[in-house]
Protein backbone atom coordinates (compact mmCIF):
# COMPACT_ATOMS: atom_id res chain seq x y z
CA UNK A 1 0.00 0.00 0.00
CA UNK A 2 1.69 3.18 -1.13
CA UNK A 3 0.33 5.48 1.98
CA UNK A 4 1.44 2.92 4.80
CA UNK A 5 -2.26 1.92 5.82
CA UNK A 6 -3.37 -1.91 6.20
CA UNK A 7 -6.31 -3.06 4.28
CA UNK A 8 -8.90 -3.69 6.76
CA UNK A 9 -12.06 -5.96 5.85
CA UNK A 10 -15.60 -4.94 7.22
CA UNK A 11 -17.27 -8.08 9.16
CA UNK A 12 -19.07 -10.50 6.80
CA UNK A 13 -22.83 -9.39 6.22
CA UNK A 14 -24.38 -12.45 8.06
CA UNK A 15 -22.39 -11.24 10.99
CA UNK A 16 -23.12 -7.25 10.87
CA UNK A 17 -26.35 -8.62 10.22
CA UNK A 18 -26.57 -10.49 13.95
CA UNK A 19 -25.87 -6.81 16.20
CA UNK A 20 -28.26 -4.24 15.98
CA UNK A 21 -27.34 -1.27 17.40
CA UNK A 22 -30.32 1.86 18.03
CA UNK A 23 -29.22 5.31 17.99
CA UNK A 24 -31.81 7.96 18.51
CA UNK A 25 -31.39 11.59 16.75
CA UNK A 26 -32.86 14.51 16.59
CA UNK A 27 -33.67 15.17 12.90
CA UNK A 28 -31.67 18.18 12.83
CA UNK A 29 -28.60 15.72 14.67
CA UNK A 30 -29.61 12.79 11.53
CA UNK A 31 -29.18 15.74 8.96
CA UNK A 32 -25.99 16.71 9.91
CA UNK A 33 -24.64 13.49 10.01
CA UNK A 34 -26.38 12.36 6.85
CA UNK A 35 -24.25 15.61 5.43
CA UNK A 36 -20.93 14.63 6.66
CA UNK A 37 -21.14 10.98 5.61
CA UNK A 38 -21.94 12.36 2.32
CA UNK A 39 -18.68 14.67 2.52
CA UNK A 40 -16.72 11.87 3.15
CA UNK A 41 -18.48 9.17 0.35
CA UNK A 42 -17.15 12.58 -1.91
CA UNK A 43 -13.89 11.68 -0.38
CA UNK A 44 -14.13 8.37 -0.33
CA UNK A 45 -14.26 8.21 -4.17
CA UNK A 46 -11.36 9.75 -4.86
CA UNK A 47 -9.55 7.67 -2.50
CA UNK A 48 -10.59 4.73 -4.24
CA UNK A 49 -9.94 5.94 -7.45
CA UNK A 50 -6.40 6.97 -6.20
CA UNK A 51 -5.51 3.29 -4.47
CA UNK A 52 -3.12 0.97 -6.24
CA UNK A 53 -3.93 -1.82 -3.96
CA UNK A 54 -7.01 -4.23 -4.82
CA UNK A 55 -7.36 -5.73 -1.57
CA UNK A 56 -7.85 -1.85 0.14
CA UNK A 57 -9.78 -1.01 -2.65
CA UNK A 58 -11.96 -3.74 -1.98
CA UNK A 59 -12.77 -2.66 1.36
CA UNK A 60 -12.91 0.83 0.48
CA UNK A 61 -15.94 -0.13 -2.00
CA UNK A 62 -17.55 -2.25 1.19
CA UNK A 63 -16.88 0.85 3.53
CA UNK A 64 -18.54 3.09 0.73
CA UNK A 65 -21.70 0.55 0.33
CA UNK A 66 -22.44 0.36 4.08
CA UNK A 67 -22.00 4.61 4.74
CA UNK A 68 -24.26 4.92 1.31
CA UNK A 69 -26.82 2.94 2.84
CA UNK A 70 -26.30 4.34 6.27
CA UNK A 71 -26.76 7.84 4.76
CA UNK A 72 -29.85 7.31 2.81
CA UNK A 73 -31.37 5.81 6.02
CA UNK A 74 -30.71 8.81 7.73
CA UNK A 75 -31.72 10.96 5.07
CA UNK A 76 -35.23 9.29 5.03
CA UNK A 77 -35.38 9.59 8.73
CA UNK A 78 -34.84 13.02 8.98
CA UNK A 79 -37.73 13.23 6.33
CA UNK A 80 -40.50 11.29 8.52
CA UNK A 81 -39.68 12.25 12.20
CA UNK A 82 -43.36 12.85 13.08
CA UNK A 83 -43.39 15.89 15.44
CA UNK A 84 -40.44 17.46 13.79
CA UNK A 85 -40.60 20.66 11.58
CA UNK A 86 -39.82 19.19 7.56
Amino acid sequence: MQDGREARCLPAPAERERTMIRLELHATDAELLASILEDYLSDLRMEIAGTDSMAFRESLKERKAVLRRIADELSGAARTVPGEPA
